[in-house]
């Protein structure tokens, strides 16, 4: 039996039907794997989940009626043995063979015959099916799609669509002290980005694989996640910092990286857990670290900077976490608009008169963003440094996008007046008036 297929057999199956996460999944199911069948499982994976809407249409080309309920385990093993032959090319014979023995081994030797017809004509006539398909609209929810034709443009929405189908690249933070660390590398598998960040297009292993990965002076950080704490200055010494929402930890390590005093929230143990971890690994100590929710936190007029990257959609890290075209439904969006607004007055209570406010979110939806932000009293908003004023909005705020090889992701700077009289806002978040329908492929 081959364990790196029947890994992922299992962890798809957590994925698509108990909604768990890819990470979630793999650390049950995949976690005794060696390196290179992890990495093969983990593609797999992905592959199948980026592409789906693809991989579903062409089964249904050579199903003669839908599966029952009952053939759950077969269409799973029809899907990853499709993406096999289709998108990772792997040799027919192979795929055949591993997709029945498979089918043979999760105990339903009743579809084997089905399985096997099925992708032998995928084998046939499955690359003049996907010549013709469009596959940014089908692996992409149409109601996802239509939102960001309509914030972003057509052209804009169609590259960002396209560009989901493709393997997020890795990227680390490094040390300022370790820069040195730049020259130990493989130039050939790493470029040095302009904000510090080491850049791996193709990455596939375990990240402890990394040299170095022991002495704690990297950590793993999409380029567009650094790029709040870099709004702010090179040495934060004297300054009191509260992150809000700090897990997993990557603006945490860049804020002490500064020399600034913080303290740490975030409302999952678990999450926390990991961030403790690393602040180990990397010989890095906060002042204060609690398992809170941020709306809870106690004091006022406390901290010199608050950064608040909020609980959001994650539309922007589709590329990392292809799940969520499966996950997300529109409503979400607004039902996390409630959270937001409220962590948002806690973070203003939470800084000194004319303290600095960093919001982030990796969301590429307006509501998650510049609707909460807009013309708000009590917030005068920063010019970005030059050297980001290349991300900058027509609303002076700072976005990426996944088509840029990097996470969607927003953030503001802002100087906090919390004496203002109260105004009224001249741009309310738009508010969701029914339930939209869920994603259709």
């Amino acid at each position: 039996m081959d364990f790196s297929r029947k890994a992922v057999f299992y962890a798809f199956n957590d994925v698509v039907f108990f909604k768990k996460t890819i990470d979630e999944a793999f650390f049950f199911h995949a976690k005794d794997l060696e390196e290179r069948d992890l990495a093969f499982a983990r593609l797999l994976l992905t592959t199948t989940l980026r592409n789906l809407g693809q991989i579903d249409f062409i089964l249904s080309c050579f199903l003669k009626k839908k599966l029952p309920k009952r053939a759950e385990k077969a269409q799973t093993i029809l899907r990853l043995g499709t993406a096999e032959l289709l998108f990772l090319k792997t040799p027919a014979h192979a795929a055949l063979y591993t997709s029945v023995e498979l089918m043979r081994h999760v105990g339903d030797e009743f579809y084997t015959k089905l399985v096997n017809a099925v992708l032998r004509k995928v084998e046939k006539q499955g690359e003049a099916l996907l010549e013709k398909q469009d596959a940014t609209r089908l692996n992409t929810p149409s109601w996802l799609l239509a939102r960001w034709e309509k914030a972003y443009g057509k052209t804009k929405a169609y590259s960002i669509a396209s560009s989901l189908q493709k393997q997020a690249p890795l990227y680390l933070s490094v040390k300022q002290k370790n820069r040195d660390f730049l020259n130990r590398l493989p130039k050939e598998s790493v470029v040095l980005e302009d904000n510090g960040s080491l850049y791996f297009p193709d990455f596939k292993g375990r990240i402890s694989s990394i040299p170095d990965y022991e002495k704690g002076i990297w950590w793993v950080q999409d380029k567009a996640a650094s790029l709040p704490v870099l709004l702010l200055e090179e040495d934060l010494t004297g300054k009191m910092v509260a992150d809000l929402c700090a897990a997993p930890g990557g603006k945490t390590f860049q804020l002490l990286d500064k020399n600034a005093t913080v303290d740490v929230f975030d409302i999952s143990e678990k999450r926390l857990s990991i961030l403790k971890e690393n602040l180990t690994r990397l010989h890095l100590k906060v002042h204060r670290i609690q398992a809170l929710d941020g709306r809870k936190i106690k004091g006022e007029n406390l901290y010199d900077i608050v950064l608040l990257d909020v609980p959001c959609s994650g539309t922007g890290t589709i590329r990392k976490n292809p799940e969520l075209l499966l996950h997300l439904k529109e409503k979400d969006i607004f039902r996390l608009q409630s959270l937001q607004k409220e962590l948002l007055l806690k973070a203003i209570s939470l800084l000194k008169e004319g303290g600095r406010l960093v919001y982030s979110t990796c969301s590429l939806e307006k509501e998650e963003a510049e609707n909460l932000l807009l013309n708000h009293p009590h917030l005068t908003p920063l010019p970005l440094p030059l050297a980001y004023q290349k991300y900058q909005t027509t609303d002076g705020f700072l976005r990426t996008f996944p088509d840029e090889e990097m996470t969607g992701f927003f953030t503001g700077i802002f100087t906090v007046h919390k004496e203002r009289e109260n105004k009224k806002l001249k741009h309310k978040p738009k508010q969701c008036k029914k339930e939209e329908k869920g994603a259709k492929r």
